[in-house]
């Protein structure tokens, strides 16, 4: 208890997140082996249970926020998985274990990090990304490194956030299908975007944009079905929005809101996102009307990265505030 409290209050640290990603990078891959000891046998539907809880862990996280389940699922690795891990299982089963367990734990990660846990979020990506590593997949093994580059960019470090992903994608080689160098490459231009490198942004967006044109999610594996066309929408919003370029961005806010109901956390944050954009164009009724649900639906959403997003709204705002409407909201916000 005492070690857990201690990550969630630690920050996180650019040289280990550095190192883990050169790590995976550099050192070959060995080819899986089962494990013939062990307490008990694992088999396909022990598995098959891990990637249902898996699913239902996500559905928490995207309704509620990372901050809702993240003790379950830090409790759930413990009692759940670390065990399976140490039982006996062949080659295939053993390999799937490992890539479902990977996918537990870099959830986990992103709670943390959504939650603000950065310390926290730091070690459950880097296991991630051993765990994908001992099961020989390269893919995930780039996915887990890609959020790492997003915890970066989350954190302020941006140049950090553009080895990492750049990490990513060279070590995912060719295993790396167009809709994961889709989402790779979006966090890397809204790092170049953060950093003012307009030229850099732009191409690496066209990278992401030719790439998102081939994607296929019946080639894709399951666990990038998180990433859609919503997704790489809003992150491409964001990085034109960073990058000054607000009329663009603009073009992009209603694919990004063509999500799930369920997925509450990511509307949220694309909405407030939509709302800057409005109000850097001078639409300072159109921002203010689209925000305020949010800003009182987020009490409900245990997230970090909203609260900030809400914050950084209001920031923008209050170069306005002698117009009504904005310091109505602002008043309202004060109050929440």
């Amino acid at each position: 208890m005492e070690r857990r409290r201690f990550l969630q209050s630690s920050a996180f640290v650019t040289a280990l997140a550095v190192e883990a990603a050169l790590d995976w990078r550099d050192t070959p891959a060995e080819a899986f082996t089962g494990r013939e000891t062990g307490t008990s046998a694992v088999t396909d539907a022990d598995v098959e249970r891990l990637q249902q809880a898996r699913d239902e862990f996500r559905h928490l996280d995207h309704v509620h926020g990372g901050g809702y389940a993240l003790s379950w699922l830090e409790g759930y690795l413990h009692t759940e998985v670390a065990p399976l891990l140490q039982g006996r299982y062949s080659d295939s089963v053993g390999g799937d274990l490992f890539v479902a367990a990977a996918t537990l734990t870099d959830m986990a990660g992103w709670m943390a990090m959504d939650v603000g846990h950065q310390g926290l979020a730091q070690r459950f990506y880097t296991q991630a990304a051993g765990l994908a590593k001992h099961a020989g997949d390269s893919a995930y093994g780039a996915y887990v490194l890609g959020n790492l580059a997003t915890q970066a960019l989350f954190v302020g470090q941006t140049r950090t956030a553009v080895r990492l992903a750049r990490s990513a994608r060279n070590a995912g080689g060719r295993a790396i299908t167009p809709t994961l160098t889709a989402r790779i490459t979006t966090t890397e231009a809204r790092a170049h975007a953060l950093i003012g490198d307009a030229h850099e942004t732009r191409r690496v967006l066209q990278i992401a944009e030719r790439a998102m044109a081939r994607s296929d999610p019946a080639h894709d594996p399951d666990w990038l079905g998180v990433f859609t066309p919503a997704h790489y929408s809003g992150s491409v919003m964001h990085a034109l929005r960073d990058l000054g370029d607000a009329k663009t961005a603009a073009r992009h806010a209603a694919d990004a809101m063509d999500l799930p109901a369920a997925n509450a956390r990511t509307r949220a944050l694309h909405t407030v996102l939509h709302a800057t954009v409005l109000a850097e164009r001078g639409d300072l009724d159109g921002a203010v009307e689209i925000a305020r649900p949010v800003q009182q639906a987020a009490a409900g959403i245990k997230s970090q990265r909203l609260d900030q997003r809400l914050d950084e709204f209001a920031e923008r705002l209050a170069p306005h505030r002698s117009a009504p409407v904005v310091a109505a909201y602002l008043e309202a916000n004060q109050d929440q």
